[in-house]
C-alpha cells in the first residue's frame, strides 16, 4: 500500500470497520510509512499497543527492528498532519496520550472519538504538544471537564471545534469557553471603556470559526448566547442539532 493516497487508505480503512475487520492487522496495514495521517475508523477491537505501533509507522518511531531499518523508515516518513481515532475508549487512555504528546507538534487535524479512558490532565499534555493544531473533535468524551476544556481554550491555532454527544457538558462547562468576558456584556462594556487596550484580557481561540454543540441536551440559550457574542461574526459555523 505504499505509495497510496491518504484518502484511498482511509476509505479502505472505512470498509474494514463497515465490514467489522478492523482488526490489528488491518489497523497497521493502512498505517503506511510516508503518509502523513492516521486513520484508524474503528478501534473497539484495537489495543493501546496496536494504537501506538500503527502511528509509530507513520512517524518511524516504531521502537522495534534494528537501528538501520529505523533509520530507513524515518526517511521515508514526514511529520504526523492528520490523526482520528474513533471508537478508541478501550484502547486509548492517559497512558497513550502522554506517549503520543512528542509525535504531534505538526499535527492540524485531531479526532479522539468515545474517549472514556482519557483524562483531562492527559489531553491537556497531548493539546499542549500540538502546535498548529486547526481541527479537534472530542465526540463521546464522557471524561472531559474544566481542566480538559480550559487547555482547549488555550489552542489558540484552532479553527473548528466539535464536542459532539459529551451529553454530560452543561451551560456551566460551555461558559469557561469565553472565560470572564462572555457573560456580562453590559457592565464590560461601561468598564471597559474607562481602561485601556494593552490591558484587556487575552481572546481565547481567536481564530475559531466552527463549533459543534451537537448532542449536548444539557446546553441551553444561558451559554449559547454568551458564545455567539464573544466569537461575533468569526462564527462561521454553531451546530447545536
Amino acid at each position: 500500500l505504499e505509495g497510496m493516497h491518504p484518502e484511498t487508505l482511509a476509505r479502505l480503512a472505512k470498509a474494514l470497520g463497515k465490514a467489522r475487520k478492523f482488526d490489528e492487522r488491518a489497523a497497521l496495514l493502512v498505517a503506511v510509512p510516508g503518509t502523513d495521517s492516521v486513520y484508524l475508523p474503528e478501534g473497539s477491537k484495537l489495543e493501546e499497543e496496536t494504537i501506538l505501533k500503527a502511528i509509530g509507522q507513520v512517524t518511524g518511531k516504531t521502537g522495534t527492528g534494528d537501528q538501520a531499518m529505523m533509520t530507513e523508515m524515518e526517511t521515508l516518513t514526514v511529520p504526523l498532519r492528520s490523526l482520528q481515532l474513533r471508537n478508541c475508549g478501550h484502547s486509548f487512555n492517559d497512558k497513550t496520550a502522554i506517549a503520543l504528546s512528542e509525535d504531534v507538534p505538526a499535527l492540524e487535524v485531531l479526532e479522539l472519538g468515545g474517549c472514556y479512558k482519557l483524562g483531562d490532565l492527559a489531553l491537556s499534555k497531548l493539546l499542549g504538544g500540538c502546535k498548529v493544531l486547526e481541527e479537534l473533535i472530542l465526540s463521546c468524551d464522557c471524561r472531559l471537564g474544566k481542566t480538559g476544556i480550559e487547555s482547549i481554550r488555550g489552542v489558540h491555532t484552532l479553527r473548528s471545534l466539535s464536542l459532539l454527544d459529551c451529553t454530560h457538558l452543561t451551560d456551566s462547562d460551555i461558559l469557561l469557553f469565553v472565560g470572564s468576558q462572555g457573560s456580562s456584556s453590559s457592565s464590560s462594556s461601561s468598564s471597559s471603556s474607562s481602561s485601556s487596550s494593552s490591558d484587556a484580557p487575552k481572546r481565547h481561540l481567536p481564530l475559531l470559526e466552527h463549533i459543534s454543540l451537537q448532542g449536548l441536551v444539557e446546553v441551553t440559550e444561558k451559554s449559547v448566547v454568551p458564545l455567539v457574542e464573544y466569537f461575533g461574526p468569526r462564527l462561521r459555523g454553531l451546530n447545536l442539532c
